[in-house]
């Protein structure tokens, strides 16, 4: 059989701008990975962001509320009544809203785990029916089945393929979670279990990772973006109390993987400490104006805060009332810490 070219001219193709489940991070309709090692809370992310979907809150950098949708979620790792309801209910989430796929029926009643190659139809057929617009696979390889040779690029590309294509057709979100192998390279991005090509099929990737300065906090760093401009980085903590949100990090992906390379520089922490120390190398400075001269050289404010710490740099006010300032100073250059006075420059 010949086979003829196939061909679309641009100009019968409808324009569509892209649809975001949150913006600048997990378009709609589309693959998204979120790659890191293992046991530092990829899990987690993904529960707070699934739990933003069925309430409808928004999530951060976003200022209005969404209407609240469906997930399906598939997990191989996590206990359902131990450790995924408590995390979705801790967080807030409409718990109504949340399905689970934990296996597939045959007509004589036996079951078996969902395989990804074989069950796309069901699947599909599933988010058909259920108005769904987050799907979340955890992690993308447990689902792949024995028939993927992993190693193999063609063979990933194949399911991908047709992951991406079902993501397209149904118009859901389909955020896949993988695992860093134990490559020496620095980049995370040729890291997602030793193949490029989990990364290829995905139009966003973000990494996450663990500040090397701060254990209790983690970040989330955009990799790769292909329908826009690359978000900024955010924090995020696991604490006793569950999942918190800290706002915007300047963390990058060189930092999460810093642990993982033989050889470091100096480490966000000595770095603000070096700053501080060259700062008030003459004595008091304005603790404005070394929070000022922090942020343009990059430094994070909870960084600064350790550095000034760790130093046991003095904050002392001069002054009264409006005319009153807030100094930092060495404790070397003097100043009596049976005077420091404490407060919003400390």
């Amino acid at each position: 059989m010949e086979f003829q070219p196939v061909l679309v001219s641009l100009d019968t193709v409808k324009r569509q701008e892209v649809r975001w489940l949150w913006r600048g991070r997990i378009p709609r309709g589309r693959l998204t990975g979120l790659v890191g090692d293992p046991g530092i809370g990829k899990s987690w992310l993904a529960l707070a962001i699934a739990a933003a979907v069925t309430t409808g809150e928004p999530l951060p950098g976003e200022a209005d509320k969404r209407e609240a949708d469906n997930v399906l979620l598939l997990t191989a790792e996590d206990d359902l009544a131990d450790t995924v309801r408590p995390r979705l209910e801790d967080i807030g989430a409409d718990l109504s809203r949340v399905k689970v796929l934990t296996a597939v029926k045959g007509g004589s009643g036996g079951e078996r785990f969902p395989q990804l190659p074989d069950d796309l139809v069901r699947l599909e057929t599933e988010l058909a029916n259920g108005s769904y617009a987050l799907v979340i696979i955890d992690p993308l390889n447990a689902y792949l089945g024995t028939s993927i040779d992993t190693h193999r690029d063609a063979d990933l590309r194949s399911v991908l393929g047709a992951l991406a294509a079902l993501a397209q057709r149904t118009g859901v979100a389909l955020l896949f979670i993988l695992h860093l192998n134990k490559g020496q390279r620095d980049k995370a991005i040729y890291r997602a279990q030793g193949s490029i090509a989990y990364v290829a099929a995905a139009r966003a990737v973000h990494l996450v990772g663990v500040n090397p300065d701060d254990e209790r906090e983690r970040a989330l760093v955009c990799l790769k973006s292909n329908l826009g401009p690359k978000p900024t980085a955010l924090a995020f903590e696991i604490t006793d109390d569950g999942f918190r949100w800290c706002g915007e990090s300047t963390l990058t992906e060189a930092d999460l993987l810093a642990p993982d390379q033989g050889a470091r520089g100096p480490s966000a922490l000595d770095r603000a400490k070096t700053f501080l120390q060259e700062l008030l190398a003459e004595g008091p400075v304005e603790a404005e104006a070394v929070q000022a001269a922090a942020r343009e050289a990059g430094i994070a404010e909870k960084t600064l805060q350790r550095a000034k710490d760790a130093l046991g740099v003095i904050s002392d006010r001069t002054g009264f009332g409006p005319d009153g300032r807030w100094t930092w100073v060495l404790p070397s250059k003097g100043i009596s810490t049976a005077t420091t006075k404490t407060g919003t420059g400390s």
